[in-house]
């Protein structure tokens, strides 16, 4: 069964939503957690937890914790192998990544990255990690049968999510710190382009997905938008603003693809908003649980 998981950060709990229903089915209770990566068999759920520097290992199906994985300080983005074997995850308080061994559930490698390491993607062939440093601008590329480092490239200020092409010949770099987007070309790992996403009254990008098409990019800009930007032109075809008396601010965050939808945080509304793709027309909100201390703190979604 499909679900997405949207993580409420001050609220210490991942919130379960069904995708056939768009209904809230459940929660896992996890201190400051931040970021979430499924098993390619959807049977499992990593989260990683900022404040007790451990993953948090759950069964999908009972939503019951299984392990907690000690890592390294306020780790963050994390993502799993298509494979399944490894789990690989940004230690943003040590400058490190850990890759953890998904059958014994135990860190294998502590491997050094560039300064306050926060979001990683892994290639679609699962043989490249690349691993966003906030603090120095700059995305580490891992090999990940070997755990070795490959390369380091310079991109924007304060880079953040990554997002690959279907085909995986093409890397998204979102520069929070700079309002741009790099573009990595992966059969060199050099940069080949850089391209401004924020305007007047429109910044602070936040969350990046690829159609699964990929013609298209859709990026979040926290403080009122959702753009769609064709691919490889790298042009906003469409930007929707949130900011009237109509839509709201909503103040997007997170964002995710799953076949013609995607699934972006309205975290001033404590919502998930389903639209569809294309049109990008809203096809369902849903409303997420919180209390009075976790108001407007959803932030991360995965959906699987």
């Amino acid at each position: 069964m499909a679900n997405a998981y949207v993580a409420n950060i001050p609220g210490n709990a991942v919130y379960v939503i069904n995708v056939q229903t768009n209904k809230v089915i459940g929660k896992l209770s996890v201190p400051l957690p931040f970021g979430i990566a499924l098993s390619p068999n959807l049977k499992v759920v990593y989260v990683t937890s900022q404040s007790s520097n451990r993953v948090w290992v759950f069964n999908a199906s009972t939503r019951k914790l299984i392990r907690k994985i000690q890592v390294g300080k306020s780790p963050q983005g994390i993502v799993v192998t298509p494979n399944g074997h490894r789990i690989w995850l940004a230690n943003s308080g040590d400058n490190t990544v850990s890759v953890i061994n998904a059958q014994t559930n135990k860190v294998i490698h502590t491997l050094p990255t560039g300064q306050t390491p926060s979001q990683l993607a892994v290639s679609p062939g699962g043989r490249f990690v690349y691993v966003s440093n906030s603090g120095s601008n700059s995305v580490s590329v891992f090999r990940t049968l070997t755990q070795r480092k490959i390369a380091t490239i310079p991109v924007g200020s304060a880079p953040g999510h990554i997002a690959f092409t279907p085909s995986g010949t093409r890397a998204y770099v979102l520069n929070t710190g700079s309002n741009s987007i790099s573009v990595i070309r992966t059969s060199t790992l050099r940069e080949i382009s850089r391209f401004n996403v924020g305007s007047a009254g429109s910044r602070d990008p936040y969350g990046i997905a690829v159609s699964t098409s990929g013609r298209n990019l859709f990026v979040t800009m926290f403080l009122d938008s959702l753009l769609s930007i064709s691919i490889p032109s790298n042009k906003i075809v469409r930007r929707i603003i949130f900011s009237d008396e109509t839509t709201g601010s909503k103040a997007p965050l997170g964002i995710a693809v799953r076949r013609n939808r995607i699934y972006m945080v309205a975290s001033a509304n404590d919502q998930v908003e389903v639209r569809a793709v294309p049109s990008l027309k809203v096809v369902a909100t849903i409303q997420v649980p919180h209390t009075l201390e976790s108001e407007q703190g959803l932030q991360e979604i995965t959906v699987g």
